[in-house]
């Protein structure tokens, strides 16, 4: 790389140095400029080396408190799908897709800088683990041993708990333009699970309009693993709310739960309820949702959710290898949260869509397992195919 060599007087103390700055080019969404500094020559010390990051907006390149780089990754396709990337809680920053009109809109909730992201409440487009949603009371038994998690949320564990995979900074593991694969190691010493687990989350736009969203996992000891993506959709940046767009999901039974939103191990059928999607509609004005939603099919190959916008014409649809979703939403926004461009965001702002492992499985055995083995690696995947609605045929 090219350098520019200076010399300058410091102090009396010091006589003269040399200094050596070279100027190195970042592959991110803003490549980023680097300038290496190093100073040579320094008396009774080792060689000194200093990382200067400068660019347009400071806030889109930091360091964590472990000193690991906090960064922004764009990855596009050839069709113009295109994502945005944080490594922060391996998030799901953006999606932009285009509308009928051919105008792109960025179809999910979030914030413009990093700062946000780790004073963000409600996990917006954050990787889950290792366990999403809620353990009751924080306690589980496993293979005899009584495990006590992190009381989070009042008397119960959520979401892995305030230093679980979405509280904590991932290191890029592997990129290229269309994907980037983020890695973490979460230690039993840290966030209270039995074990060690090294989580692998790999984004992938290809060119059939999809992003593919890959959870891998393996353990030390038995642990439970449960992830999932928690972004917040709305396929109409310009909306107010998520109440006009349409929804299906392939699903019988849902989770009924308790006060604290905690299951109780039963399974009820959604026919007759507000939470039956099993025919494309209007998701207002019904009663808020904040429930798992069982699938009928979990294999990739079958269509599991559809959502729809009839502003924009976009049309989503969602494959996964998950045996629920749990759908949320956002009754709790209020409007104190101020996303990308400062706008804020009110009740119903996004739908929650997050593919994931039955709620508080951990507790009945009846419950599809999540207890990951060492010789058993934790696979699943989650797709979303993005295309216009197309106009139905008339005779």
């Amino acid at each position: 790389s090219p350098t520019l060599r200076l010399s300058f007087s410091l102090p009396s103390s010091f006589s003269s140095y040399l200094i050596s700055i070279s100027l190195h080019s970042i592959q991110s969404p803003l490549f980023f400029s680097t300038l290496f500094i190093s100073f040579s020559h320094f008396p009774s010390s080792p060689l000194l080396s200093f990382l200067l990051l400068s660019s347009s907006d400071p806030s889109l390149l930091q360091m964590s408190s472990d000193d690991s780089p906090i960064e922004f990754v764009d990855i596009t396709n050839d069709e113009g799908l295109r994502a945005r990337l944080l490594s922060w809680g391996a998030t799901l920053v953006s999606l932009w897709f285009h509308d009928k009109e051919g105008r792109e809109h960025d179809c999910v909730l979030g914030y413009d800088s990093i700062q946000e992201y780790e004073k963000d409440g409600v996990q917006m487009g954050r990787t889950i683990g290792r366990v999403s949603n809620r353990i009751k009371e924080g306690l589980f038994t496993l293979e005899d041993r009584k495990i006590q998690l992190e009381k989070n949320e009042g008397n119960n564990h959520l979401h892995g708990g305030s230093k679980g995979c979405s509280q904590r900074n991932w290191s890029i593991h592997r990129r290229s333009s269309n994907s980037v694969t983020f890695l973490i190691t979460q230690r039993e010493e840290l966030d209270g699970y039995p074990g060690d687990a090294m989580i692998k989350c790999t984004y992938t736009v290809n060119d059939l309009n999809q992003l593919v969203i890959e959870h891998r996992a393996e353990t030390t000891v038995p642990s439970p693993i449960a992830m999932t993506n928690h972004a917040y959709w709305n396929l109409d940046e310009d909306a107010t709310t998520c109440l006009d767009m349409h929804l299906f999901v392939r699903a019988h039974y849902y989770l009924p739960v308790d006060a604290e939103q905690c299951p109780n191990g039963d399974t009820k059928p959604v026919f007759g309820t507000s939470y039956n999607f099993n025919k494309m509609r209007r998701i207002g004005p019904s009663p808020p949702i904040d429930h798992d939603l069982i699938l009928t099919e979990h294999d990739k190959n079958q269509i599991v959710l559809a959502l729809e916008c009839p502003s924009t014409g976009i049309r989503m649809t969602m494959r996964t290898t998950y045996p629920s979703i749990h759908i949320y939403s956002a009754e709790h926004f209020d409007g104190s949260i101020h996303g990308k461009g400062g706008r804020s965001y009110p009740e119903a702002a996004g739908l929650a869509i997050e593919p994931q492992q039955y709620t508080s499985a951990v507790h009945f055995d009846w419950f599809p397992p999540v207890i990951v083995h060492p010789d058993t690696p934790y696979e699943q995947e989650i797709i979303y195919s993005f295309q216009h609605i197309q106009p139905k045929l008339t005779a």
